[in-house]
């Protein structure tokens, strides 16, 4: 038996959640709260967070959104985005953000890696990635992280790196069971809006998770 999680995406610019990073504005979108019950409600297991904020003024709205969401709900909300040096890190864990991640496609979050994860303690960082260069990058630190983003079309990548580690199957899920592995719904309907009627595990059943 595999252990997967459901761990729903959201962006955040201009204070609105949004369902994806150019726009459309999720319902209830300014109401995070009630949005991030929605999803507790509906099955979900994790909230992921992103920061597409523009200057500091928009990030400290999107850093309130955070913790609007995190008080909310007792499922883990991960955030992420925005980072470019420790404090803001800091930032993102102050906000309720169980764990935040560092994106991999930026060299200068892998640098922050050993800074942060010494600071705040593996359990609370993690490696966001989406290309298998990205996801070899997050193993060579994977001492530093408490777990792995990926896009579900990395997943056979990662368990050939966990087996290469003496982990595989459901060992890899088990003994890191931080390890998420999700991709977005990209059916086009408003699947993970305030609005939703369905359950969130049929709909993203239905992506092949």
């Amino acid at each position: 038996m595999s252990f997967k999680e459901l761990a729903v995406p959201v962006y955040l610019k201009d204070g609105k959640a949004l369902q994806r990073p150019e726009g459309g504005m999720l319902a209830g979108g300014e109401d995070v709260a009630a949005l991030a019950v929605d999803y507790s409600n509906y099955g979900a297991d994790a909230i992921i967070l992103y920061d597409f904020s523009n200057g500091d003024a928009e990030h400290d709205m999107a850093l309130h959104r955070i913790k609007e969401m995190a008080q909310a709900v007792d499922i883990p909300v991960f955030g992420g985005g925005n980072i470019k040096r420790m404090e803001d890190v800091k930032k993102l864990i102050y906000a309720g953000c169980q764990k935040v991640f560092l994106n991999y496609a930026k060299e200068s979050n892998i640098e922050l890696t050993h800074e942060v994860s010494g600071k705040f303690g593996k359990e609370k960082i993690m490696a966001s990635v989406r290309c298998k260069e990205a996801l070899i990058e997050a193993f060579s630190h994977a001492q530093l992280l408490g777990g792995i983003l990926l896009p579900y079309a990395l997943a056979d990548a990662a368990y050939q790196g966990a087996s290469e580690r003496g982990l595989s199957g459901t060992d890899f899920y088990r003994k890191h069971s931080g390890w998420l592995e999700w991709r977005c719904c990209s059916t086009g309907k408003s699947t993970c809006s305030g609005s939703l009627h369905r359950n969130l595990r049929g709909c993203f059943s239905e992506e092949g998770l």
